[in-house]
């Protein structure tokens, strides 16, 4: 009978009952999948640029958009200028995107794609050093906190001061990423600017006054821009009447609009 059923069955289940009615099951080596590859950037869009002067503060040099390939030079180590002459925004494996410029020694001996945040247009750094120490200076209009033994200080006051240590000349008028991102790199003074939004008037003499430290430092229209609401902040200011008065919410979205309109034109002097 079990012969019968046997010559019934297809020669491969045959062949594992076979197997199975004498205690022993074969399992075949599992295969290995080949050594990954490093996935490409796409780009996004692509621009000329009029050959502007830049300094390198760090990073690596690619070989193309694509990111998976890195230039055979020490990229930190360049000292002399480098000329850029196109930009290409493009999207990471991460999703991200971001800007990466083309960038050559005048003799040629150096070349490749660097984001455009290891770039600055100068080396004299007493200027950033200087506008660190002032946005610093800025904490002492948000009140000091009293933390409990075992809890973390994560006052307003204290992460400016806490943003401002960390504040890299290099990078300094760069935002981070959020806190957390995979994506780290030295934190800038944006990163302070971006704690000063408030909804009382003490408080909000912070961001009015990081507006009077780069007062006058952009192009006419980001100037403008910038004038434009500093004087609705100061117009909230006048509406304010006491924390529970509808003023107070218009008075935090007004210094928000100037810290994050602050934040972005900092990024144009880089």
């Amino acid at each position: 009978m079990k012969g019968e059923i046997m010559n019934k069955l297809p020669k491969f289940l045959a062949v594992g009952l076979a197997t199975l009615s004498m205690g022993v099951v074969t399992l075949s080596a599992p295969t290995l999948p080949a050594a990954a590859k490093t996935k490409a950037a796409k780009v996004i869009s692509t621009k000329k640029l009029a050959k502007p002067r830049y300094y390198a503060n760090g990073g690596h040099l690619y070989t193309s958009t694509k990111l998976t390939k890195k230039a055979k030079h020490n990229f930190t180590l360049i000292k002399s200028p480098l000329s850029a002459t196109k930009s290409a925004k493009v999207k990471k494996p991460n999703g991200k995107t971001a800007t990466y410029y083309y960038v050559s020694q005048k003799k040629g001996t150096v070349k490749g794609w660097v984001w455009q945040g290891y770039l600055n247009r100068t080396k004299n750094y007493a200027q950033r050093r200087s506008d660190i120490r002032r946005v610093k200076a800025l904490a002492r209009y948000f009140p000091k906190v009293k933390v409990e033994k075992g809890w973390e200080d994560e006052s307003t006051r204290t992460s400016i001061i806490y943003d401002c240590n960390r504040a890299k000349l290099a990078t300094a008028y760069l935002k981070a990423p959020l806190k957390g991102s995979i994506d780290f790199r030295p934190i800038g003074i944006g990163d302070a600017i971006a704690e000063m939004y408030a909804s009382d008037p003490k408080e909000s003499r912070a961001i009015l006054a990081a507006y009077n430290i780069f007062k006058g430092r952009f192009d006419h229209k980001t100037n403008a821009k910038l004038a434009k609401t500093q004087k609705l902040v100061l117009k909230r200011i006048s509406q304010y009447k006491d924390p529970s008065d509808y003023h107070s919410d218009f008075l935090e979205e007004a210094t928000e609009k100037l810290t994050k309109q602050l934040i972005a034109a900092l990024k144009t002097i880089n």
